[in-house]
């Protein structure tokens, strides 16, 4: 017998954003139904933000506990998640535990992660305390680790069921944090609102006012993508990593901060756009300058093109050997393009390699 199901898979994520959030989580979620609250985040994160959000919580009359690793990208393993899913074995966690993402990207991806996989799927909530987070990583149930070179290529992809931003913990954040995740705004700006772009390029002075009026329309623009496309199944969803290709491969190779790399990423991209999509000239220029008003960089020094090439090979959007770039046609308009010519590829490479 051979016979078809349709499976509909059905998750709501509630989004909250407003100031001084994380002070009344008891009030956001007003949840009876957990058996305990997991707060998982570095421990740079958690001395900012931590206890705060852990008395908050206390007031739902649940127990909570927290579970706290060393910052970095260099501990998104498997080995991590899997430390972190002991102690919720050892801790009594079972199927109604919630598991709390409060940090930057990478804890909330592993987050994502480990609540997609601890008993096949619990109760998933993240507070992302970052710029980048608020607008790019907490977004759209994206959960994974890294494994070498090879970038969230093992993960999973489980909306979260609350993600809450409160804009005034970026008042926290040193400057470089802020200029990282400048790059993941301007990104949603140049790939999918000429309007919202116009807005930034016309901004005079970066202030929690932009910021907050940014959060939003950039939370506002991913999630109807991900209703459109929540397991990225086409190319609509795989559009939204558009400047990640080379970027990726940067971030890894030199160390520097995500949304520096994707910043450069994106103009490598609008180079092959030049080639292959008829991106004009003027286009291009002035995404370019939007990312210098905001110190972002648009180049880089000390890397290699056979190195560069090599890591690009890695990007887990390329499919059968073939190169899968996202790639520009005018500000707004974007083209997921397949089979690239290495060539193209290679040559393009000069305009971001100095």
């Amino acid at each position: 017998m051979i016979t078809n199901y349709i499976v509909k898979r059905e998750e709501k994520t509630k989004i909250v954003i407003a100031d001084n959030a994380i002070r009344n989580l008891y009030e956001i979620l007003n949840e009876k139904s957990h058996t305990n609250y997991v707060i998982f985040s570095d421990t740079t994160t958690y001395k900012l933000f931590g206890e705060e959000v852990k008395k908050s919580l206390e007031k739902l009359d649940k127990p909570v506990i927290s579970y706290v690793i060393e910052p970095g990208e260099k501990n998104k393993t498997l080995s991590s998640v899997e430390k972190l899913i002991s102690f919720m074995i050892k801790s009594n966690c079972d199927r109604k535990t919630a598991l709390i993402g409060l940090g930057g990207g990478v804890i909330c991806d592993m987050a994502t992660f480990a609540a997609g996989i601890f008993y096949r799927g619990i109760n998933c909530m993240l507070i992302p305390t970052t710029l980048l987070a608020q607008v790019d990583a907490s977004i759209g149930g994206k959960g994974g680790v890294n494994i070498g070179e090879y970038k969230n290529l093992v993960g999973v992809i489980k909306q979260p069921n609350v993600v809450i931003i409160d804009p005034t913990t970026l008042e926290k954040l040193p400057k470089v944090q802020i200029t990282s995740g400048m790059a993941e705004i301007i990104k949603m700006a140049i790939a999918f609102d000429k309007k919202f772009f116009s807005y930034l390029a016309n901004v005079k002075t970066l202030n929690m006012d932009v910021l907050r009026k940014s959060i939003e329309i950039c939370v506002t623009l991913k999630m109807k993508i991900i209703e459109k496309d929540p397991l990225e199944k086409t190319h609509v969803r795989t559009a939204v990593n558009f400047g990640h290709s080379l970027g990726h491969a940067i971030e890894i190779i030199s160390g520097i901060p995500h949304g520096f790399a994707v910043a450069i990423g994106m103009v490598y991209a609008m180079e092959v756009s030049r080639k292959i999509t008829g991106l004009s000239k003027k286009d291009m220029e002035l995404a370019i300058s939007v990312l210098q008003k905001y110190n972002l960089p648009t180049t880089i020094s000390g890397l290699t093109k056979e190195n560069i090439v090599e890591h690009m090979k890695k990007d887990k959007k390329n499919f059968g050997g073939n190169a899968r770039l996202v790639l520009l046609e005018s500000i707004g308009h974007l083209r997921v393009v397949d089979k690239i010519d290495k060539k193209i590829i290679e040559e393009s490479l000069h305009k971001v390699l100095i």
